[in-house]
């Protein structure tokens, strides 16, 4: 992350990463998405509690299309997601957009760090932030289901992104991963 850098904060819960970056770099512009509206409504305590001016919260989903889905909201109430349907409390409509349509939406030129963590949607996410990765080549930490981390790794090696396992949980069956852009490379 540069000072006056852009970072997005996808699934932003209560704000832990977007406030560490916004105070650590109060030239930065961060953008936090939460859907939940328990999650949203600490985040946006926190925001004035810390006095913080360079966060944009949004309470919305970030997913491959510009539309409305159902959010299921866990048995923890701040858990949720637009893709796992077990052990709903409840299940909220939500507002769903590409971060493609939102960055042009938002009127931002750049974007240096990507933080995904959907619980379960996070290829939907991809698919919706293609051409702005493609794009801006920003370094990525994604929260990543085992179910779909072949597929995750089939997309950005292909737009020319090498990633690592950064830390793995057996027991929920995932993995915290970070990804350069590294460039394409010819096959010959």
């Amino acid at each position: 992350m540069v000072p006056n850098g852009v970072f997005i904060d996808i699934g932003a819960h209560i704000g832990k990463y977007a406030l560490l970056i916004a105070k650590k770099y109060p030239d930065a512009k961060v953008i936090a998405i939460e859907p939940n509206p328990i999650a949203y409504d600490a985040l946006s305590k926190a925001l004035k509690i810390n006095n913080i001016n360079n966060i944009q919260a949004l309470n919305i989903a970030l997913s491959d299309s510009n539309n409305s889905t159902g959010l299921c909201i866990k048995l923890s109430s701040v858990v949720s997601s637009i893709e796992e349907f077990e052990s709903c409390i409840e299940i909220r409509k939500v507002i769903t957009k590409t971060l493609d349509f939102l960055m042009s939406e938002l009127g931002l030129e750049r974007v240096d760090l990507i933080k995904i963590d959907v619980e379960g949607a996070e290829l939907r996410v991809i698919e919706g932030s293609l051409n702005t990765i493609i794009r801006f080549k920003p370094k990525l930490m994604i929260e990543c289901e085992d179910r779909h981390y072949d597929e995750l790794m089939r997309i950005l090696r292909g737009v020319g992104y090498r990633c690592s396992v950064l830390e793995r949980y057996d027991y929920e069956r995932y993995s915290n991963i970070a990804c350069i852009y590294e460039g394409l490379y010819d096959s010959q």
